[in-house]
């Protein structure tokens, strides 16, 4: 065990008990594997198959050769969803149960270009949107049922105007939000965010969106119902800010100009939260809003706010929030743990390599506790587990050659390392479980298929840590099931290459 940092109990009441009784901390020797590997089930054969994405009702997507297929993780068939060209890996996206296929992604640009989509549903089999999507995973959802989405269209070739539109994901209903909308993902003045909200009886069936047209300095916050467009914050700061809590149909953004935190509730009426310039507005997983403040740039902090009761309560200092969501799933995630009890923060940062160190606020504000100090902490995965007894982090390597390093776990007895040196990522399972990846042997010649790493999976509430081995140097991209069931991964080591599913409970 690699103690990084302890944590005082006083201020962080230990969230569980460890079910075994106490042990001397493990050795280095005693992180390797002391459990054999379980036999998984191959869902389809083959070598150099990429997994690329798991939809919330079990199906992988995968790309074999060109071609990208979905497969049932309860077996069956492979359904063949579209083809990318010779020497490209295509990019999805997953929403709950649809996924998003751009089918020709540029990796060479930051935005990833322009491409064909092609929208995919176990429901509704695939179907190509359009020859043209800017591959905006801000402005690409789907509604919970999966029977709607939005997505890019008619975008121009170099990506910094498109439409955005609604339709049934069969794509037999279609209606244009907005035509001529600026794009221009992770590098234009105004790229659109949009989702879907609703209300108590109505979960989600409304597109939301925040999007700017001729004008890239100003957005637009509009909600339609019934096909029916309705401007709730006609100037909205651009870029634009989101963020929905779908089960009360209430929205957050930023006002133009002055930054004010605006909340938008489920008739469309308007409350300015606070006078003061607000950032990364946010709902907790019970409708805590949480929005921060800055005085002055950076290095200097930034403060958190809650707001309760009508008034703006501190919650803590810090640079940035450990967040693990991306794209449209961002505006609907909490940045709290899973109960809504904690931020994982950073509060200090290197300048040379932009790593810092680990901090846990406490969502009511009773003060902040400094979980690893060293000023090399990096994401590998989500920083918390499903139970929010753990707070999960990495240490990056500063010289930016190898892309590994250990991963920890931290509770109130202090933090430990789960991994070896090499660690590749992490992802929640059920409860206190971690799936993850270390012994990385990294290819730069072709990193997504030959980049391979030990599966494992460890429980981090025990006492003793005991990985268990799910694969033997696999492809190093793995997804685990909506609810922490199982595990998605591809081989070319084992007798029968392929991608395969393994229990993971």
């Amino acid at each position: 065990m690699k103690l990084v940092a302890a944590i005082p109990l006083a201020l962080l009441a230990c969230a569980i008990e460890r079910v075994d009784p106490p042990t001397p901390p493990p050795s280095a020797t005693e992180l390797t594997d002391r459990r054999a590997a379980p036999p998984g089930r191959r869902l389809a054969p083959g070598t150099g198959v990429l997994p690329l994405e798991v939809t919330d009702d079990n199906y992988a997507i995968y790309q074999d050769g060109v071609q990208v297929f979905a497969v049932s993780l309860a077996g069956g068939p492979s359904q063949l969803i579209g083809e990318a060209p010779a020497g490209v890996t295509a990019f999805v996206y997953r929403v709950g149960r649809v996924a998003f296929v751009w089918t020709n992604p540029d990796r060479t640009l930051a935005n990833f270009g322009v491409s064909p989509l092609v929208i995919w549903s176990a429901a509704t089999g695939p179907h190509l949107a359009t020859q043209s999507s800017a591959v905006g995973t801000l402005a690409t959802s789907a509604t919970r049922r999966g029977d709607f989405v939005v997505f890019p269209s008619n975008s121009t070739a170099d990506g910094a105007v498109g439409d955005l539109v609604h339709a049934s994901t069969d794509l037999r209903h279609q209606t244009t939000l907005v035509a001529g909308a600026q794009m221009g993902f992770a590098i234009g003045p105004c790229n659109p965010l949009a989702t879907f909200i609703g209300d108590h009886d109505d979960k989600d069936d409304d597109p939301i969106a925040v999007y700017c047209t001729t004008d890239p300095s100003t957005a637009t916050l509009s909600r339609w119902s019934h096909g029916t467009r309705r401007d709730l914050v006609a100037a909205a700061l651009a870029p634009p800010s989101l963020a929905v809590d779908p089960d009360t149909g209430r929205a957050l953004t930023l006002a133009a100009g002055s930054r004010n935190p605006l909340l938008v509730d489920r008739q469309g009426r308007v409350t300015t939260l606070a006078a003061a310039a607000g950032r990364t507005p946010s709902f907790g997983p019970d409708g805590t809003i949480y929005y921060a403040t800055r005085s002055a740039p950076p290095p200097a902090l930034a403060t958190l706010l809650r707001v309760h009761g009508g008034a703006s309560q501190v919650v803590g200092d810090l640079q940035g929030i450990y967040s693990f969501s991306f794209g449209s799933r961002a505006f609907t995630t909490p940045r709290t743990s899973p109960d809504g009890r904690s931020f994982l923060v950073v509060t200090a940062v290197d300048p040379t390599t932009g790593f810092g160190n680990v901090v846990r606020l406490d969502a009511r504000g009773d003060g902040p506790v400094t979980i690893d100090a060293s000023l090399a902490a990096a994401q590998f995965g989500p920083p918390f587990t499903d139970r929010s007894d753990f707070a999960l982090y990495a240490h990056g390597d500063p010289t930016f050659t190898v892309f590994v390093g250990p991963m920890f776990a931290a509770d109130c007895h202090g933090a430990r390392q789960f991994s070896d040196d090499t660690g590749w990522s992490y992802l929640a399972g059920a409860g206190n479980r971690v799936v993850y990846n270390d012994n990385t042997v990294v290819d730069p010649s072709d990193f997504f298929l030959h980049t391979t790493a030990d599966l494992k999976l460890i429980d981090l509430a025990r006492a003793t840590l005991e990985p268990r081995m799910l694969a033997p140097q696999a492809n190093a991209t793995f997804f685990v099931t909506q609810h922490g069931a199982a595990v998605v991964y591809a081989t070319d080591h084992d007798a029968e290459p392929g991608l395969y599913v393994v229990d993971a409970l």
